[in-house]
């Protein structure tokens, strides 16, 4: 009798202690002012397509806070300013991580000589690294520290690191994570 009553005197406290840390969990996100999602305008851009086709996204802004990105998310850049006032974010997918040496090879991408098999859902996609307005980025293309190669998933219509060179972690915003 005396040991069914101090364990559930125990798992109550538990209870008690993990309900605690849960609230102030919440709590500490919500005085951060740092949402966790955001519906972000990521533009008419063709960059993406078609695997993401729709204008409006929902962005996880943290997801980077205590890790790195990781090759094939679909990451969101800092917003920048249109010619016509507006702001929208680019959505590009991260193919090349820091310290790795980038090219291509029939469609495929080349990672330190290797090819890479991109998930399922990218099968059909065929990298190349051709751009005509591709002139700093030619590969083969190695990624300096704390940066990420990004490739849109459509490239001929993207504006991506065969063209700007490799990103700047700080310029990635967050992680798309609804389609």
């Amino acid at each position: 009798m005396v040991k069914s009553l101090l364990r559930f005197r125990l798992a109550t406290l538990l209870m008690i202690v993990g309900l605690v840390a849960v609230c102030f969990a919440w709590y500490a996100n919500q005085v951060s002012g740092q949402p966790t999602q955001k519906i972000m305008h990521v533009g008419g851009s063709l960059a993406m397509a078609p695997t993401i086709t729709r204008e409006y996204l929902v962005v996880d802004l943290n997801v980077y806070r205590n890790s790195k990105p990781q090759r094939w998310h679909a990451v969101v850049m800092n917003p920048r300013e249109r010619s016509d006032g507006s702001t929208v974010a680019e959505v590009l997918r991260v193919v090349g991580l820091p310290g790795e040496t980038v090219t291509f090879s029939d469609g495929n991408v080349i990672i330190n000589g290797q090819a890479i098999e991109p998930p399922q859902r990218l099968q059909n996609i065929k990298f190349h690294g051709n751009s005509p307005d591709a002139e700093s980025a030619q590969p083969p293309y190695t990624i300096p520290d704390g940066h990420y190669y990004l490739l849109g998933d459509n490239p001929d219509e993207a504006k991506d690191s065969r063209i700007l060179g490799a990103y700047p972690i700080a310029d990635i915003l967050g992680r798309v994570s609804s389609r």
